[in-house]
């Protein structure tokens, strides 16, 4: 495995990744009886988040900017406290809020 290689696999997008993932698994048991509008929501975060995933995960390291893959943390770091505050408060706002972001990652 080339330095290159090693470097992308290490990267913190792939840690961040698993994070939004168990905070959107946390969103969806605290929410007791959640709105369609919510499912859809959260659904629609999680589908763009596993093809951010995959696309990543089928990419040659090589071909992939170090940037491109720390601009995806960063846009991830704004959706984990989102979700937590959803979790918190049970406020849609905060789903949508998270799709948005969810959006500057794909």
């Amino acid at each position: 495995m080339s330095e290159r290689d090693t470097e992308y696999s290490r990267h913190s997008v792939w840690t961040r990744l698993d994070a939004v993932d168990s905070a959107l698994d946390g969103a969806e048991e605290q929410s007791a009886s959640p709105s369609a509008a919510a499912v859809d929501i959260q659904q629609r975060a999680r589908a763009v988040l596993r093809h951010v995933r995959s696309v990543l995960s089928r990419s040659d390291p090589a071909l992939v900017p170090m940037a491109t893959l720390t601009a995806i943390d960063g846009a991830l770091q704004k959706v984990l406290p989102e979700l937590r505050s959803f979790a918190a408060s049970v406020d849609e706002q905060h789903l949508v809020n998270t799709s948005d972001l969810a959006d500057r990652c794909a």
